[in-house]
């Protein structure tokens, strides 16, 4: 009986400091960022790509493309050049960590120094 209580003492400290070393690491976590759409990258799964307004390049994976990004995912020449705001949610996966789409904006019809 006391080496059962041992080792259920021991994994539930295992678990408990892995799921704190994951938040510590960020996973979770949600935002968005400014840029001008790049294009996808096809495969599975697919990336959406933008260039950031100050000139890094990012690259979201759709998972589950919403109603925002349908239409990229549709038609990916007719939005190249045009400014958006992707909204995105990092996720543990079984490759590590994921940074997925959730929503995309369109803020106007070309950013002048996106392209």
């Amino acid at each position: 009986m006391r080496s059962t209580r041992t080792v259920t003492v021991s994994v539930l400290l295992v678990l408990l400091f892995s799921v704190g070393s994951l938040a510590a690491a960020g996973a979770g976590a949600r935002g968005s960022i400014e840029g001008t759409f790049v294009g996808i990258e096809e495969g599975n799964p697919k990336y959406f790509l933008i260039k950031e307004t100050g000139g890094g390049e990012h690259r979201f994976v759709i998972l589950e493309p919403g109603t925002s990004v349908q239409p990229y995912l549709d038609n990916p020449s007719k939005f190249k050049g045009r400014a958006v705001k992707v909204y995105w949610h990092k996720k543990v996966t079984a490759d590590g960590f994921t940074t997925t789409v959730e929503k995309v904006e369109s803020l106007g019809e070309t950013k002048a120094n996106g392209g």
